[in-house]
């Protein structure tokens, strides 16, 4: 992906460089659009029946097709004309007469399309493997930002979450607002700023993903709140249906004592 077409008609065979027009529009695609060089794939077509216009003394047609997985309105704007000028540079002697065209062609679905060796979108990953990546991923955002979004948006609406051991906010949670109001919530209005996260091991085997990873924060009255966690991931269809944490008990239920005005 992508796949190019150059079309050309007989009588101008001879007039057009097809081998610098092929070039030109990988070198096009790659540096302006971000495609891959090694995925471009062209070829080309002679066309030995035509009509162009009214026929007779008109000369033919040269014709680009890119066909390519949907992109958006700009990167075809500014493709576009890049092409279409390239491969009027391979014409000589240029002829207004001639119809140069060039058509992208961003139709092309993830679903219908198959390829071997599977490289990109099109490899297929081990679900165990998606599932581990879709946490990463998740996790990488909360490095980032703060922010729990990206992992919540992973919970499955009847998720039950249980926090193992006793004292403050540890129980079994029926549902994904359960948790996030009554745990994730609660916590963060006694959290100042933002907990820094940092991934040290993740691992996944069937539908369970197991991940270690440390927190690094401070209360809103100055203390620190720094806590190691075990949380296991049950996932079903791409969702986690099912969490279980453990961590530093004490220190949540120290901090969930602390009166909050």
């Amino acid at each position: 992906m992508p796949h190019i077409t150059l079309e050309v008609t007989q009588d101008l065979i001879d007039r057009i460089d097809t081998g610098a027009a092929m070039a030109d529009a990988h070198r096009i695609l790659a540096g302006l659009g971000g495609v891959p060089m090694g995925a471009c794939k062209s070829r080309v077509l002679v066309h030995d029946r035509w009509l162009a216009a009214e026929g007779a003394d008109n000369p033919g047609f040269v014709h680009l097709s890119v066909q390519i997985l949907p992109k958006n309105e700009s990167w075809k704007r500014e493709l576009g004309p890049e092409l279409l000028g390239a491969l009027r540079r391979s014409l000589r002697p240029l002829d207004d007469r001639i119809q140069v065209t060039v058509h992208l062609d961003d139709s092309i679905r993830e679903d219908s399309y198959f390829k071997y060796p599977a490289t990109g979108p099109f490899a297929k990953v081990a679900p165990q493997e998606a599932n581990r990546r879709a946490i990463l991923d998740a996790f990488e955002v909360k490095a980032e930002t703060g922010s729990n979004q990206a992992l919540i948006d992973l919970f499955a609406e009847e998720m039950v979450w249980t926090i193992h051991g006793s004292g403050a906010l540890c129980r079994r949670y029926e549902g994904r607002d359960d948790f996030v109001h009554n745990c994730l919530e609660v916590l963060g209005e006694r959290i100042e700023g933002r907990i820094h996260s940092e991934v040290e091991h993740c691992l996944a085997e069937g539908d369970t993903v197991v991940l270690l990873w440390k927190g690094r924060g401070r209360t809103v009255w100055g203390e620190r709140y720094d806590n190691e966690y075990c949380w296991i991931f049950r996932f079903s269809s791409g969702k986690i249906v099912e969490g279980r944490a453990y961590i530093d008990t004490h220190l949540l239920d120290r901090t969930m004592r602390y009166p909050i005005s």
